[in-house]
């Protein structure tokens, strides 16, 4: 018998715990709703301030020396812009709630227990975001390599039988070691063909 009223005092025990702290905290948000919406509008405020002056200056310095900015940052930046937008709709409509209830004299609980819930997990986010700032390390990266070639545009070029005939040609200069200095003139253009091939057999 003893066995089983120790059985049930813990189990009605346990049901308790399980009760009583979603109470709590429901409470609590009521407790605290001016406190959370405060703690929300500073917070979110550091936020905004760490991104203009740590990080985005941060990352124009990183693009002004041709770096590519890493992945996780620019990640960071558009979360920070997102819940900045959310937070500044989210307090917008706060000030409207408390005016709609006979000019915020008369609280209305279950408003204000779901907006103090709403605004403490925004600022739980607001936290998390301003911690990953401060553990940034490098930020931008050196680009890839320019692509090595010819610094020619060639885009819409079109390579022309007599053009082919004089490249032939010149290659067939260079390579002949009976010569000593090889000149070229002109832009090796159609109807250059003949002067080219002249002007390459008669410099030695």
């Amino acid at each position: 018998m003893e066995f089983v009223i120790a059985t049930a005092s813990t189990v009605v025990g346990e049901i308790a715990k399980t009760l009583v702290a979603p109470v709590g905290r429901s409470i609590g948000y009521l407790i605290y709703y001016h406190c959370n919406i405060k703690n929300l509008e500073e917070e979110l405020q550091k936020l905004v301030d760490k991104k203009i002056t740590g990080v985005d200056s941060r990352v124009d310095d990183v693009k002004r020396n041709l770096q590519v900015v890493a992945g996780s940052v620019i990640h960071w930046q558009e979360e920070v812009d997102y819940i900045d937008q959310r937070g500044k709709e989210f307090l917008e409509n706060v000030i409207k709630v408390n005016n709609l209830c006979f000019n915020g004299r008369c609280p209305d609980p279950t408003s204000r227990y779901c907006l103090s819930r709403k605004a403490k997990k925004m600022t739980e986010k607001v936290l998390a975001l301003l911690e990953e700032a401060v553990n940034f390390g490098q930020i931008g990266y050196p680009g890839p390599p320019p692509n090595i070639g010819s610094t020619f545009i060639t885009e819409g070029i079109k390579d022309f039988e007599s053009r082919l005939s004089i490249m032939k040609g010149v290659w067939e200069a260079l390579k002949d070691d009976n010569r000593s200095m090889t000149g070229i003139c002109g832009m090796g253009g159609v109807g250059e063909k003949d002067t080219m091939a002249s002007r390459l057999n008669g410099v030695q």
